[in-house]
């Protein structure tokens, strides 16, 4: 059912005025992944590197927070489904409100901000969990999601944006899929690991703080775009000044 809706949708919506104009040109690359590494592999790695707080830990909020729930908390799975349905609930506006918010501030102020919340919000969270009081559970999952979400939000077009037109798919895909088995996949693997060996949430919220740094600094040191013109190569538009925005 999801793919017919995804096959319709792509089917009907015309392509982005950049990627016409690409066309129109004749800019097109025969081996855009290829090229994409060979002349942006410093985006390639840094957008990778970028997901590594939203990823990551998006996994040990949402998934491995059962295991812990039943094995260390003691507690009805039904319960802990629940403390994670209603934080996802709320999620259903969050991205849509800091991906608006980094459209008027720029992407890299939000995704910044969003890193440093997760690495704030780490602590407290396990501190929260370990109450075992379901509403209080449910303070510390919105928490971590909207932490998440202040960098999920504007993630797809800070991604989308550190590449040139021509390059654009290929890069944006390897930047976001690339952090899904590097980060993703493993995350609640490594907490278990971690608790298991340590007998405590403090190493797993390190671990946490660790991906928080990394997307802070990948996220510094990408270019902001969102107020450049997409539509011209960026080999081309950076032989002229062009205005940057700091966090």
């Amino acid at each position: 059912m999801l793919l017919s809706v995804g096959l319709y949708l792509r089917l009907r919506i015309l392509e982005a005025l950049v990627f016409s104009k690409i066309l129109e040109e004749r800019k097109i690359e025969e081996r855009p992944v290829f090229e994409v590494v060979r002349k942006q592999w410093r985006e390639v790695i840094l957008t990778c590197l970028l997901c590594a707080a939203e990823r990551g830990p998006s996994y040990i909020f949402n998934t491995y927070v059962l295991a812990y729930g039943v094995a260390v908390l003691a507690m009805p799975q039904g319960s802990l489904i629940t403390v994670v349905q209603v934080a996802a609930i709320v999620a259903i506006a969050t991205p849509l409100i800091f991906g608006r918010l980094s459209d008027r501030i720029g992407r890299k102020r939000v995704y910044m901000i969003g890193a440093t919340a997760t690495f704030v919000w780490a602590m407290p969270y396990y501190g929260l969990l370990d109450t075992r009081l379901v509403p209080v559970m449910i303070l510390a999952t919105i928490g971590a999601f909207t932490a998440r979400d202040m960098m999920y939000g504007p993630q797809a077009a800070f991604i989308a944006e550190s590449f040139s037109g021509r390059l654009r798919y290929s890069g944006a895909s390897l930047g976001y899929h690339l952090p899904a088995p590097l980060f993703g996949g493993t995350a609640p693997l490594v907490a278990a690991a971690l608790y298991k060996a340590y007998h405590s949430t403090i190493p797993v919220s390190l671990a946490i703080m660790g991906t928080a740094v990394v997307s802070f600094v990948a996220a510094a040191i990408l270019k902001e775009r969102s107020s450049q013109d997409l539509a011209v190569e960026y080999d081309e538009s950076e032989r002229q000044p062009a205005t940057v925005m700091s966090f």
